[in-house]
């Protein structure tokens, strides 16, 4: 019997403890969405550009959709299927494509929202904007890019794959 690799152990978790959290932040999103904003501008701003609502919406169905196949593939990865590891491939090639498409959709909201701030003087605008969707795709593409490198090492496909014949 071939040995374990521990990376799959570690990612089945991390898979399912990314999926949780797509759940978490989809609700705490329903929550603000839903909020009393009054007397706060930057979430009124949120709430009142059509074109952040609209990717708003269909990012929260992407976002529930990976969290249910993050949640899957971490426990087929716990229990070595060999489609978990397909599926954890598959989720990282789109999730990084979807996390580049929403940097360049995000850009001009949070160019929109940094102007609300006064102690961000107007010329620093667009430096500031570039470094925060820089910094956050950078981030969101840290763990889809890990798991696809993993996922595809020869240590982990031979995991999954027949047991050699006895000597």
């Amino acid at each position: 019997m071939q040995p374990r690799p521990i990376a799959l152990t570690i990612f089945g978790i991390l898979n399912i403890g990314f999926g949780l959290f797509d759940f978490a932040s989809l609700m705490l999103s329903k929550i603000i969405g839903h909020a009393n904003v009054s007397g706060n501008a930057l979430v009124k701003t949120m709430q009142s550009d059509p074109a952040y609502a609209a990717w708003n919406r269909f990012s929260a169905c992407i976002t529930g959709v990976f969290g249910l196949v993050l949640l899957t593939a971490g426990i087929g990865l716990l229990l070595t299927q060999n489609w978990a590891r397909i599926l954890s491939i598959v989720y990282a090639v789109t999730a990084a494509i979807f996390i580049m498409a929403g940097s360049v959709v995000s850009y001009p909201f949070v160019q929109a929202t940094l102007a609300h701030f006064p102690a961000v003087p107007a010329g620093m605008i667009g430096a500031l904007t570039l470094m925060a969707v820089v910094f956050g795709t950078l981030l969101g593409l840290a763990y889809p890019v890990l798991l696809l490198i993993f996922m595809t090492r020869p240590k982990i496909i031979a995991a999954f794959g027949p047991e050699p014949p006895p000597a």
